[in-house]
């Protein structure tokens, strides 16, 4: 058994901040059956973290309540110490500020008991910054969600410079157990995995926006109609091993290396200065502003629902 409390032994979350990313973890594992305590700065974040739990449910529905689910099994506390107490994991969510970050990750190890795992929401900054003020950094790690975090798998976890790898271990097995899909970084990188591979996707699409080579609208089909429908089942190095025939990945890259090579050697580099900011938003918003995007993010939900439960028995849920 770890050391480390672990997948069946949590039964009450600690949740720090809410937020869109916050509130994505807290409507899933009340959708799970967890307790959850928030800590929230703002008094009035409370009644909008309950809107966005509202918002979500009908997604965790379709795709199955754990038995006990309840949105009333969420606290919610103006005292980081109070709403801590007695929690068997923490899930924190606060703003991406190095700083803040390292005070509050000093002050939850004040608050839980050693063998209570304190994961980070964080989308880039280095959990061996975040613990270098913790009396217990060994049990420190980063779970770093996919949005909508209610609804996607992908969970991504590494350890800080004094993490302990059991820590790690017990966050994976954890976040398993919960239903998620996590993937284990072997070192810290700006970025991580997911947002690093998103991000390049999208400067060559600014890239091509900006040189005119094709419309918002036509960039966003050519993805979700091309390589999008096939990234959903597969991912790129499995993609481009089918790609080979019967010859796999070797067959693949001795026909098509050149051309990959210079297409890597052709990919734009733009840079988001205030008017190239300022031209990006103009055109999306010129073709995406005649939908609330309440509406869009809602019907985006729906169809995402649709897709997890045609892939259930692919992704072994």
């Amino acid at each position: 058994m770890s050391v480390y409390r672990s997948a069946v032994e949590i039964k009450t979350v600690g949740l720090v901040a809410g937020g869109y990313v916050g509130a994505g973890w807290a409507a899933f594992l009340l959708g799970r059956g967890l307790l959850v305590r928030a800590w929230l700065r703002r008094p009035e974040a409370e009644r909008e973290l309950r809107a966005e739990i509202d918002a979500m449910w009908p997604d965790l529905e379709r795709i199955g309540l754990a038995p006990g689910a309840d949105r009333a099994h969420l606290s919610v506390f103006g005292s980081l110490e109070e709403a801590l107490a007695g929690c068997d994991f923490v899930q924190e969510n606060a703003a991406e500020n190095a700083a803040l970050k390292a005070e509050l990750y000093a002050r939850m190890d004040a608050c839980v008991a050693p063998d209570v795992l304190i994961a980070s929401s964080t989308s880039s900054l280095s959990m061996t910054d975040m613990q270098a003020g913790c009396r217990h950094p060994e049990r420190c790690v980063l779970g770093h969600p996919f949005t909508p975090t209610h609804l996607m798998r992908l969970v991504e976890v590494v350890g800080g410079a004094r993490t302990d790898p059991a820590a790690v271990d017990a966050a994976v097995a954890t976040y398993t157990h919960w239903g998620k899909a996590p993937v284990r970084l072997n070192r810290e990188i700006f970025g991580h995995i997911g947002n690093r591979l998103a991000t390049a996707l999208w400067r060559e699409a600014v890239n091509l926006l900006l040189e005119g080579v094709a419309s918002v609208e036509d960039i966003d089909r050519a993805v979700v109609e091309g390589p999008g429908r096939k990234w959903a089942i597969s991912g790129p190095f499995e993609s481009y091993h089918l790609s080979g025939g019967k010859g796999g990945m070797t067959r693949f890259l001795e026909n098509f290396s050149a051309g990959i090579q210079r297409r890597w050697d052709d990919l734009g580099t733009p840079v988001l200065d205030v008017p190239t900011r300022a031209r990006i938003a103009e055109l999306v918003e010129a073709h995406l502003s005649n939908t609330p995007i309440e509406q869009r993010a809602a019907e985006r939900g729906a169809l995402l629902v649709n897709l997890m439960l045609a892939l259930e028995p692919q992704a072994g849920a």
